[in-house]
């Protein structure tokens, strides 16, 4: 039994065969000479050329390399722990007053705007993570500081509480 295209064969059909045909030729004539050329001599090298890594350099006397010495940093601390606590004016650091810790930043705000309507000093919020403490001053005598505190709390019926100032700790963010 034969096919109706075996009997009739389409022009179109035939052509593309031959230009199937064609490109299978011309495919062969470039790529077999190619591919049977053992060392690839076609292929051009570009780019500088490759040398070989030298070797690292011998060293004859290594460096001692000594642990340091744990004096000079207990010095260092001792001087940094007496800077700290260093007296202003022959009396100890200024002293701050915490009006309150808030979770809410909102709450600690409204409270500084309450504070900042009495006029008695510098009043400022310092925020760590979820905690946001409301603060005013600082002062230099501690008198001071537990004289405005209790002004506040007569006014606001707070319990502020009076610290020592610590940069660290109390200053404004």
């Amino acid at each position: 039994m034969t096919t109706s295209s075996e009997q009739t064969p389409d022009p179109h059909r035939r052509r593309n065969q031959w230009v199937g045909a064609v490109a299978l030729l011309a495919i062969a004539a470039l790529v077999l000479p190619w591919l049977l050329t053992p060392e690839f001599t076609g292929i051009e090298r570009r780019g500088p050329a490759l040398r070989p890594i030298q070797d690292a350099p011998v060293v004859l006397n290594p460096p001692v390399i000594r642990a340091p010495d744990a004096t000079p940093l207990a010095e260092q601390r001792a001087v940094l722990k007496e800077s700290l606590e260093a007296p202003i004016g022959g009396e100890l650091a200024s002293h701050v007053v915490q009006l309150g810790a808030f979770k809410g930043r909102s709450n600690a705000e409204s409270l500084q705007a309450r504070v900042d309507a009495l006029g008695l000093g510098r009043v400022y919020v310092r925020s760590e993570g979820a905690v946001h403490r409301v603060f005013m001053g600082p002062w230099v005598e501690r008198s001071e500081a537990q004289e405005v505190a209790n002004t506040v709390a007569k006014a606001l019926s707070l319990k502020p509480l009076v610290q020592r100032f610590d940069v660290r700790l109390h200053g404004p963010q």
